[in-house]
């Protein structure tokens, strides 16, 4: 894992074109190719901060809003 400006990522290096981001659950994933070097990919990181902050608190808030739902009642 590294970390920029309280931003824990995950960096998988896999045969690709372009570097992608993904957050899931919260964690964030960085997928670049195999020529780009860590400092690259933490400007890419950077450059993308407010988007990923948006993107854990929508999730943080479907994941309480879904906890906090009724369970159905059946019908007997």
């Amino acid at each position: 894992m590294m970390e920029r400006q309280n931003i824990a990522y995950r960096v998988i290096r896999c045969k690709r074109k372009t570097t992608a981001l993904y957050v899931k659950e919260g964690e964030v994933t960085v997928r670049a190719p195999f020529f780009v070097t860590a400092k690259e990919i933490d400007a890419f990181v950077t450059s993308h901060h407010s988007w990923i902050l948006q993107k854990q608190q929508e999730q943080l808030r479907l994941r309480h809003k879904k906890n906090s739902l009724p369970l159905p009642v059946k019908a007997p």
